[in-house]
């Protein structure tokens, strides 16, 4: 039996609301609908045991929009003062309402899953918004700060990556003649999970499929040089646990999320080293995950 003491969890995703401006038909993150959010005092509370207890150094924060949370500013803050990363997924929509509070975050990450306003608009119904993440990613510059972006690989995009990373080329070229830090892209394979699995005719490319535009991206070393990591849907498997707006904690396998506890349960922790205990495979699973991203960051 695995003990409580050597149970270490060093990165948690969390997903503090399911509210979005956006109607992203692809989107797998927390299902819309009625509004949950994570009550931030018991959020607080979780978040001590995790670093006390779990070694927690690392909190990505998504959504919906994470800045659209009730609590974004006390979040953030909270995560600060405990000296734990924060790395934030926005969809860019309010970087001119919290741009002080974005500048104490570690790293962002912004989407571009098109090469101009109307390829874009395909994936994310926002053409407008295309041009506005092409302005932050131009301008936007913060000593030591990551700014990444995220680029959905679906049916709708999948022959015209380079396009997009060609964009992305063009982008750093700016921004290295202002002496500022590249932009690089995380390439996902589209998902069919929570909303995304009622598009699935839509979006969904096969393994193959995906990773035969990633070998023909690689042969233009100029555009892959860009490209951080590519990552299909098994990889994604065991990266790390999820807390979702309700509450529920996940675990991320390859065709479905594994819920392990909900933290408004008064026994969630016991509950969530009990199934590590009785599923070491996957703690070890867990463990190697959090190893292989460290390597590639």
């Amino acid at each position: 039996m695995m003990s409580e003491i050597i149970i270490k969890f060093p990165r948690l995703d969390i997903f503090p609301t399911n509210k979005c401006n956006l109607l992203c038909d692809f989107c797998h993150g927390p299902p819309k609908g009625k509004v949950q959010e994570l009550e931030i005092g018991l959020l607080e509370k979780v978040i001590d045991i995790f670093k006390k207890q779990f070694d927690l150094q690392t909190i990505s924060i998504a959504g919906g929009e994470p800045t659209l949370y009730y609590a974004f500013s006390t979040l953030v803050s909270k995560l600060k003062e405990d000296d734990i990363k924060i790395r934030l997924l926005t969809n860019g929509t309010t970087f001119k309402k919290y741009s002080g509070i974005l500048k104490t975050i570690d790293e962002i990450v912004l989407p571009f899953d098109g090469y101009d306003p109307e390829t874009f608009e395909k994936m994310r119904k926002n053409k407008q918004l295309f041009n506005e993440i092409v302005v932050h990613l131009k301008e936007w510059y913060v000593p030591n700060q990551k700014i990444s972006v995220g680029v959905v690989a679906s049916k709708i995009n999948i022959d015209y990556l380079h396009e997009i990373m060609k964009k992305l080329g063009e982008i750093n070229q700016i921004r290295l003649k202002k002496h500022y830090s590249p932009v690089y892209a995380r390439i996902f394979m589209f998902a069919a999970q929570s909303n995304g699995a009622k598009w699935k005719d839509k979006f969904e490319i096969n393994v193959d499929k995906f990773y035969k535009a990633i070998q023909t991206l690689k042969k233009n070393k100029e555009l892959t040089k860009w490209v951080s990591h590519c990552i299909d849907c098994e990889s994604e498997s065991y990266t790390c646990l999820m807390l979702y707006p309700g509450g529920d904690v996940y675990l991320p396998e390859k065709d479905r999320f594994i819920q392990l506890t909900n933290i408004y349960n008064p026994e969630w922790k016991t509950e969530l080293i009990t199934y590590f205990s009785l599923n070491p495979t996957h703690y070890e699973k867990l463990m190697q995950s959090h190893e292989q991203n460290n390597c590639r960051s």
